[in-house]
């Protein structure tokens, strides 16, 4: 669907992570892609898909192991184990605020969804209207 991203989201595997990434991907126009996990095979997969998009930030959602998420303010990044150090790596804020300004929108707004209405409420979503989707507690 995409021929070039510049920024894409990237989910961990855990299900309201991949449920808020899809959210934030909605809001950039940006594709939303699935942390590779362990194995190399994924990960060059991975690496190879956003070489083909030209992707030089990611957004990452959760644990996206294989991906250096930044380090606390004045330790150094983790290397990429990649070898991606040309592609930024930005950890989503865990709040509203936060995700505003790193989406560069105001105001984000929250919304719970239900378990099974996960893929309605991400189809339901209008790009205008930054909706940061999470799992109903």
């Amino acid at each position: 669907m995409f021929d070039h991203a510049p920024v894409v989201v990237l989910a961990g595997a855990d299900p309201a992570a991949q449920l808020e990434a899809a959210s934030l991907a909605v809001v950039l126009g940006a594709p939303a892609l699935a942390a590779a996990g362990a194995s190399a095979a994924a990960e060059d997969v991975l690496a190879a898909e956003l070489d083909r998009l030209g992707t030089t930030t990611v957004l990452a959602v959760g644990d996206v192991t294989g991906w250096p998420v930044p380090a606390p303010e004045g330790d150094e990044p983790s290397p990429s184990p990649t070898g991606r150090p040309d592609v930024d790596v930005v950890a989503a804020p865990d709040d509203l605020a936060g995700l505003a300004t790193v989406l560069g929108v105001e105001p984000v707004a929250g919304a719970a969804v239900e378990a099974g209405g996960e893929v309605a409420a991400v189809a339901a979503l209008d790009g205008a209207t930054p909706t940061v989707l999470g799992v109903a507690a």
